[in-house]
């Protein structure tokens, strides 16, 4: 579990193949300020990873074949920069929102315009996630907890003050480039939900009052 807080940045030293479509990442995580222990939980660019080996500031992550197919972690280059948090303690401030690691899909950014002192970022998304897409919503980008602007026919978009942009490797971004999504844990739930054909015990004639809500089950 984490928060979307960026705690800092570090650089990907070496990507090797594995066995069955993974990948070892091998990650200097200095920035952090500690040593992990082995089994520890940390996000790479929103994607949680298992601490499997550390050797002085650099850590070791095994990205199983699912992770590099969901996300862009396999696609990450030497040298590329990479947000790091550490997993939420409890008693630890909880500024951002629930984020779970768990990467949905990969965007781009497709555009970028100047807004006063701030940035409008657009990215792209993918269609069958456009339904838990809502304006003033949260989203996860690149493990960057973020607000929903406005949200269009296959693109999102996210209002950035200059202290976000100078924090995460957001500086680093530029038009096309890939990020990870993670959408809020709740819209992700609710989606499920109606898929599964809650919708359709809905009809006009219902009231959302308190019969309503023990015959569907919230009390």
């Amino acid at each position: 579990m984490f928060t979307g807080l960026v705690h800092s940045l570090g650089a990907l030293i070496a990507s090797t193949p594995l066995a069955g479509g993974a990948r070892e990442l091998s990650v200097d995580i200095k920035g952090l300020g500690f040593t992990p222990e082995i089994g520890a939980s940390i996000a790479l660019n929103g994607v949680c990873q298992t601490v499997t080996a550390v050797k002085g500031s650099i850590a070791t992550f095994c990205a199983v074949e699912e992770t590099v197919k969901r996300s862009t972690l396999g696609r990450l280059t030497k040298g590329s920069i990479l947000n790091l948090e550490p997993s939420l303690r409890v008693g630890d401030s909880l500024d951002g929102h629930f984020v779970l690691g768990h990467v949905d899909a990969v965007g781009r950014v497709s555009e970028i315009t100047r807004a006063g002192s701030s940035e409008i970022w657009y990215f792209t998304m993918p269609g069958n996630l456009k339904q838990m897409f809502a304006e003033k919503g949260s989203i996860t980008i690149d493990g960057t907890s973020l607000t929903i602007a406005a949200v269009f026919e296959d693109t999102f978009s996210v209002s950035l003050i200059p202290l976000t942009i100078a924090s995460t490797r957001m500086k680093y971004l530029g038009v096309g480039d890939e990020v990870n999504l993670e959408v809020d844990v709740l819209a992700r739930y609710i989606s499920r939900q109606l898929s599964c054909g809650f919708s359709s015990n809905i009809t006009e004639s219902k009231k959302l009052d308190n019969d309503f809500l023990a015959e569907n089950g919230f009390i």
